[in-house]
């Protein structure tokens, strides 16, 4: 897989080489911090739980990186990202109301953080942002929903309105974050390690068992050494890695493949090409393993906007490469079985269009009785309280889980839907947009990629709730704020920004960044002229002087 090899021209004094490897050298930055942040927390995992200390180390990481979110705001986006990544792990190794919350707590801190600056009156970029007010009127209209009569409580009403509001300020977050191409490198270089880490532990469980869970994250072990799908060639167990379900893997694999494939862009040498498509290949695996199905028509959609945008055969055909590569890794590694898993939503074709079109039937009988929707309360789907509402209702109330859209309707009335339909078109133009703006083919390959990943998500919300299932669901607004961020960054503010930092990294004197180190006196510029004051009776003898040259040249 390679993206493509045209020139780029030189834009604001900045050479296409320049350019590239100040991008890789970002990339390579985030990709380290991702890698510090999966070997401190496994260092937590097996040192705490060895020692019988997790909770106490555990506790300790989480107030460093509570602190890290209110310190810095790019990396408090990387703690959150992590957090969103292990979700499932840390709620199943250590389950507590901490754990519960803390990608909620790490997202509350980072807009602390942001909106820090805007109480003090500083003019935030993201207000003025192309999604910003379908976004807000989608929130505001969300809390309200909170209030409407059918709901059976505040705090089930809360958590249902948490599933649809959670993520969508992370758009503002980056949007003021990525002030120039060093971040942009930096966070796509920490999607794709952080990904990579991910499908790396869900091939282990699919080579070696969950048996190591048993000790570790006994609740897991209980739960997913039970699930699996069966075939006439024999049973298959979902690999789940660390996230809360196999179907929340898939999607998370999925989103990361096709963002860190932006990464390519920058890439010239066959082994910075050969690193970003390995981690593609790792995550494509890992997908294929998870048996989600949603996420991998999501990543054939994705791949055929891709193809469509891009329309460079060389490209396509190394991408069609490595997703062959993968698939065939996967089918040798579950002896074929997988291979009936995704091919059984084709054959039984009846079921699948039952799955995606019921609950759209279901959900407008709904809003006929109730045009502005039953609240988010209904109890149906992942974080909406489902035990607390069937206590409270004697059972949940709504519709089936598998489709967002038709639960759009129901919980939020027509209203709802259409201002959810305003969001979603509205990020899509945005993103079309820029990649039809772009500059060089290479750019093109960058934007087309994010654009992917959105159209991905566009399927996936066909079959569950893709905007909340973390981290594919931050990794939405990740996207749409890279892609609106990325046509007002200049190609060369990501080359000043390296130098800046390696001048300050050689600066013993600690200068000001914005003064240039002159290395050799031959690049010192002239002094100008001093100018020596004099006194009154000086100047008055100096001008005798010249009254009496002038006269003698008369002579």
């Amino acid at each position: 897989m390679a993206a493509s090899t045209a020139e780029v021209p030189a834009q604001d004094g900045v050479d296409e080489r320049s350019l590239l490897a100040a991008s890789l050298a970002s990339a390579r930055r985030g990709a380290g911090a991702a890698l510090l942040f999966m070997g401190i927390g496994l260092a937590i995992v097996i040192i705490g739980k060895k020692l019988q200390i997790f909770p106490l180390l555990g506790g300790t990481a989480v107030i460093i990186a509570g602190l890290i979110c209110l310190v810095n705001t790019e990396w408090g986006i990387y703690v959150l990202l992590f957090f969103c990544s292990v979700d499932g792990f840390l709620k199943s190794a250590y389950a507590s109301p901490v754990t519960i919350a803390l990608k909620d707590v790490a997202l509350m801190l980072c807009l602390l953080r942001w909106l820090g600056p805007v109480a003090l009156g500083q003019r935030r970029g993201s207000f003025k942002g192309a999604l910003t007010i379908p976004m807000l009127c989608f929130i505001v209209y969300v809390l309200g929903e909170m209030f409407n009569p059918l709901s059976p409580g505040v705090w089930a009403a809360l958590a249902g309105a948490r599933t649809w509001v959670i993520w969508p300020p992370l758009y503002l977050l980056l949007h003021d974050t990525l002030r120039d191409r060093s971040r942009f490198f930096a966070l796509l270089g920490f999607i794709l390690c952080l990904g990579v880490g991910v499908a790396a532990y869900g091939v282990v469980q699919k080579e070696y068992g969950y048996e190591h869970l048993r000790t570790i994250a006994p609740d897991a072990y209980n739960l997913h050494k039970r699930l699996g799908y069966n075939t006439a060639q024999g049973s298959e167990h979902r690999v789940f890695s660390t996230a809360v379900r196999a179907g929340a893997l898939g999607q998370n694999m999925a989103m990361s493949a096709l963002l860190a494939m932006a990464l390519l862009s920058c890439c010239r040498t066959l082994t910075s090409r050969s690193v970003v498509s390995s981690g593609v290949l790792v995550m494509l695996v890992t997908l294929v393993f998870s048996g989600s199905r949603s996420a991998a028509f999501g990543l054939l959609l994705g791949l055929i906007v891709l193809a469509v945008s891009v329309r460079q055969p060389g490209i396509l055909a190394a991408t069609v490469l490595v997703v062959l590569m993968a698939w065939m890794l996967a089918m040798r590694a579950t002896e074929g079985r997988a291979y009936y898993r995704f091919m059984e939503a084709i054959r039984n074709s009846r079921a699948t269009i039952e799955r995606v079109e019921g609950p759209w039937r279901r959900s407008l009988e709904r809003a006929s009785q109730h045009f502005f929707g039953v609240s988010p309360a209904t109890g149906m789907g992942v974080g909406r309280m489902s035990a607390f509402v069937g206590r409270q209702r004697g059972g949940p109330t709504g519709i089936m889980v598998e489709n967002e859209y038709g639960r759009a309707v129901t919980e939020l009335g027509v209203p709802g839907f259409l201002l959810f339909m305003w969001l979603i078109v509205s990020a899509i133009r945005v993103a079309v947009r820029s990649v039809r703006a772009s500059p060089n083919p290479s750019e093109r390959w960058l934007r087309s990629c994010l654009l992917a990943a959105q159209s991905a998500m566009l399927v996936m919300l066909s079959a569950g709730p893709a905007l909340y299932l973390a981290p594919g669901g931050p990794y939405f607004w990740v996207s749409l704020a890279m892609i609106e961020r990325i046509t007002t960054l200049p190609p060369g503010m990501v080359v000043q920004t390296a130098r800046r930092r390696s001048r300050r990294s050689r600066d013993r004197s600690h200068r000001r960044d914005d003064v240039p180190l002159m290395e050799t006196p031959a690049q010192q510029p002239p002094e100008p002229p001093r100018v020596i004051p004099r006194s009154p009776r000086a100047l008055r003898a100096a001008a005798a002087r010249d009254r009496q040259a002038e006269l003698g040249s008369s002579e």
